[in-house]
């Protein structure tokens, strides 16, 4: 009998130590998941800092969320061109090694009137133009042909 109480009692206590590790084990986790959360807002701040240090993507105000656990930061919001949301991508990929960057950036271009397009178009001097005015000068300069008539 008093060999089967100390047997009971050997278990008894042998099962609360590992009552004990149990709980030790989730403080642990618990405490690693904080340090995760407090790392993902750090690398948050600095994406985002580094996204509003240009003027075009701060007004395009983009969101970032950080999964430090998976390593992927999500980029979210809208721009208005393909070139604004590469730069973001590329901008959120230098913030931090090794992190994988989701994309959910929506492109929608401002809306400019068909007037406007043709007025922005034709405002904008072609390189071949460019260079012909260097070759000119201020304009005194002749093209070196003449027109002729048709005869009819």
């Amino acid at each position: 009998m008093t060999k089967l109480i100390r047997v009971m009692l050997g278990s008894l206590v042998v099962s609360s130590g590992f009552m004990g590790c149990e709980r030790r084990t989730d403080n642990l986790s618990s405490v690693s998941d904080e340090k995760a959360v407090a790392t993902a807002a750090d690398v948050e701040n600095r994406i985002k800092a580094r996204l509003d240090a240009d003027d075009q993507l701060k007004a395009s105000n983009l969101s970032v969320k950080v999964n430090e656990v998976k390593r992927v930061a999500t980029l979210s919001g809208t721009v208005a061109s393909e070139s604004l949301a590469a730069k973001a991508i590329k901008l959120a990929q230098s913030a931090e090694n090794e992190l994988m960057i989701e994309d959910h950036i929506v492109v929608t271009p401002s809306k400019v009137s068909r007037r406007e397009s043709i007025e922005n178009i034709a405002m904008q001097e072609l390189p071949e133009t460019k260079e012909l005015r260097k070759k000119l000068g201020d304009g005194s300069k002749t093209l070196g042909f003449t027109a002729r008539s048709s005869p009819n």
